[in-house]
């Protein structure tokens, strides 16, 4: 039996008020690669962010995609969770951060994405997610404002297949 390939990825929760809600950024994933087979995360909805390069912190891998990703600038903010799902395929840990838009990032531009939208709490739930994201999701929308935890983490570099860095 063929050995799935591993991803170790970071996820921005990035919120922002808009008319006095908060709402959080949600992009639609394209679909599958020339290279690549369909797999169930296409045309999801995610929470965007991507793989940390060698020797990168999560908060700095972050940075780095969303502007590469959507042209903009974010503060990362707390560790929420990380999440380790399975799928068909592959299989993915993603660590999710609570991140900012900072004041002067420009609107953001789907280098990748198909669609955005900045939802609610309660609209978060109208979308189809990745099934990574939808344990997110489910977490949010059962508290109604960003996650936190409770323990800190200690700051430890990145590691292929390792672990957080705290801010």
């Amino acid at each position: 039996m063929e050995k799935k390939k591993h991803y170790e990825v970071v996820a921005a929760i990035i919120s922002k008020t808009i008319d006095g809600q908060k709402k959080i950024f949600c992009a639609q994933r394209p679909g599958p690669k020339p290279d690549r087979q369909p797999n169930e995360s296409n045309f999801k909805w995610e929470f965007p962010g991507g793989k940390p390069e060698q020797g990168e912190t999560h908060a700095k891998a972050l940075v780095r995609e969303i502007k590469e990703e959507l042209g903009g600038k974010i503060k990362v903010g707390e560790f929420v969770t990380t999440v380790i799902h399975e799928y068909s395929d592959f299989h993915i840990t993603m660590h999710v951060y609570n991140c900012e838009l900072e004041p002067d990032s420009p609107d953001f531009v789907l280098k990748e994405h198909l669609d955005s939208k900045w939802l609610s709490f309660e609209e978060l739930k109208t979308l189809e997610w990745a099934p990574a994201d939808l344990a997110v999701v489910e977490q949010l929308t059962a508290k109604k404002e960003p996650l936190k935890i409770q323990l800190k983490v200690p700051h430890v570099p990145h590691i292929k297949f390792g672990s957080k860095d705290e801010k």
